[in-house]
C-alpha cells in the first residue's frame, strides 16, 4: 500500500484531510478511488491503514487499524556527507533514506566542488526534504531522517555519536572495519568527504575531536556510492 506521513497524531476512526501534493498524488498518479487503502504514518511514529472517502483537490481518508510495524535501522545513524554536484546529492540523499539515515547532514568540506550559497539555502533544503520524505515513503519508514542546515568542520563536534568514524580513503584496506567498531545499542555518526577526498588537516581535526578513521575495503569509492557502503554494513552488523 502505498504510505504517507501526516503532522499529526491518529486516532482509530478519525477523518484526516490530506495536504494538496498528496491528494494530487493519490488521485492523479497513482489513480486511486474511494475505498482504496492507503498507510499513514503520523507524528508518534505509528503506522495506520486507512481508507479513501472522498478524492479531489483535498482528499479525505478515514483511519482504519493500527500496523504493527518497525521497519527502522536499530542503530541511529547520522550521516555526514560532504556537499557534492546536484545529481550525485540527489541520489545520496535518497538512498541514505532508504538506507535507514537518522540523521543527515551536509558537510562544507574544502575540496567541496559545491559550496553552499546561504541566500539560496532555504529553497535548496525544501527541495532536499522532498526528496527524503519521498523516499521514507517509498522505503516504508516511521521516520523521515532529520536534515541540517550545511556544517563546518568545527561544526561537525555537534553531531557526534556513541561511535564517530570517518571513512577515509587512505585507510582502503589498512584501516580498522566497521565491524571492529560497531557494539549493539550505539548510535553511530561517519562522516563522508568530497569527491576530491579529505585535506589532510580535516582529517586530523575530526581524529582530535574523537573521530576514528575507518576502511570501506580495497577499492576507493565515490562519495555516494561511500555512504550507501556505509549505511548497509552499519546495519548489517546491528541486526
Amino acid at each position: 500500500m502505498q504510505q504517507y506521513f501526516v503532522k499529526t497524531v491518529l486516532e482509530i476512526n478519525q477523518i484526516v484531510a490530506l495536504d494538496e501534493q498528496q491528494s494530487f498524488h493519490i488521485g492523479k498518479v497513482m489513480r486511486m478511488k474511494a475505498s482504496d487503502t492507503i498507510v499513514l504514518v503520523d507524528d508518534a511514529k505509528q503506522a495506520y491503514e486507512a481508507e479513501i472517502v472522498e478524492t479531489g483537490l483535498k482528499c479525505t481518508v478515514k483511519v482504519l487499524s493500527h500496523l504493527e510495524r518497525n521497519n527502522e535501522m536499530k542503530a541511529q545513524v547520522t550521516v555526514v556527507m560532504a556537499l557534492i554536484k546536484k545529481d550525485k546529492w540527489d541520489f545520496f540523499l535518497m538512498k541514505a533514506t532508504e538506507l535507514g539515515a537518522a540523521r543527515i547532514v551536509p558537510f562544507k568540506a574544502k575540496r567541496s566542488v559545491v559550496k553552499s550559497d546561504d541566500e539560496k539555502l532555504d529553497k535548496k533544503k525544501q527541495r532536499w526534504m522532498r526528496i527524503i520524505e519521498e523516499a521514507a515513503e517509498q522505503s516504508r519508514r516511521q521516520c523521515v531522517p532529520e536534515l541540517t542546515d550545511p556544517m563546518t568542520l568545527k561544526q561537525l563536534k555537534n553531531v557526534m555519536s556513541d561511535v564517530n568514524l570517518i571513512a577515509y580513503e587512505k585507510e582502503s584496506g589498512s584501516g580498522k572495519l566497521f565491524r571492529d567498531c560497531l557494539k549493539s545499542n550505539q548510535s553511530v555518526t561517519v562522516v563522508i568527504g568530497p569527491e576530491g577526498g579529505f585535506e589532510s588537516f580535516e582529517v586530523e581535526e575530526l581524529i582530535q575531536m574523537g573521530f576514528e578513521c575507518v576502511s570501506l575495503g580495497k577499492r576507493i569509492l565515490r562519495a555516494e556510492t561511500a555512504a550507501c557502503y556505509a549505511l548497509a554494513a552499519i546495519d548489517a552488523l546491528v541486526e
